[in-house]
């Protein structure tokens, strides 16, 4: 919880490693106790992001980060459906995947093009404030 006070002092987004729903419901508790800091949910559940999708979209300070291995048909889709688009996140997880694996999945997602934008850079030079 000191880490989550100092990302409230400092104003800036706390990166979480979710890979399984167990982690992301971990994630959401911290987000739930500390509404002014942003988390990055990283991996977004993962393998079993399906099953906390609704959990994380009512999350309104937890962002989506696409980053993971998963190339579930539609995860984008519904990740833009669910949550918005506002608040999903381009990852790539490098070194251990290519950044063209999480670039593609992005690309080739049936999104409009403002969304794409968001996902790719708008979204996130908002949460740094860049």
């Amino acid at each position: 919880e000191d880490i989550y006070k100092k990302a409230e002092e400092y104003d800036v987004p706390v990166l979480l490693h979710a890979f399984t729903a167990k982690e992301v419901r971990q994630c959401l508790e911290a987000a739930a106790k500390f509404k002014k800091v942003n988390f990055i949910l990283g991996h977004s559940g993962g393998y079993e992001w399906m099953h906390v999708l609704d959990e994380m979209a009512e999350a309104r300070n937890a962002y989506l980060d696409v980053c993971a291995s998963v190339n579930d048909r539609k995860r984008i889709e519904l990740f833009v459906d669910k949550a918005g688009a506002d608040r999903v996140l381009f990852g790539t997880d490098t070194p251990f995947l290519k950044p063209s694996h999480c670039f593609f999945q992005i690309m080739e997602a049936d999104i409009s093009g403002s969304d794409r934008d968001k996902i790719l850079y708008e979204n996130i030079k908002g949460i740094l404030r860049i």
